[in-house]
């Protein structure tokens, strides 16, 4: 159960990189341990002042939590992973 989010977010992470290494869009990732936290943000065609991501999601991962919410959880960090697996390997994402 850990491993699935763990993955996911590793996935996350990597597949960010590679779009900011295209140099076209930003992804920001801010994974916060102290609270089991990840927020993700996305701009397209790249991050500019005043103007909000397309993607903006803050993601709880603390399974230690009395209320957490784990299917919850890993089905937002799969939808976030797959919409920028869509972002890399298109350059664009559909609907947006």
């Amino acid at each position: 159960m850990n491993n699935d989010i763990a993955e996911v977010i590793a996935d996350i992470e990597k597949v960010a990189c590679l779009i900011n290494m295209q140099g076209k869009h930003n992804v920001f990732i801010y994974n916060q341990g102290h609270v089991n936290e990840i927020q993700i943000r996305a701009h397209l065609n790249g991050w500019k002042n005043n103007r909000d991501p397309f993607l903006s999601e803050d993601i709880s991962y603390d399974i230690n939590y009395k209320y957490f919410e784990y299917e919850k959880s890993l089905k937002a960090l799969k939808r976030v992973r797959d919409t920028l697996r869509k972002l890399y390997k298109n350059g664009i994402v559909e609907g947006i």
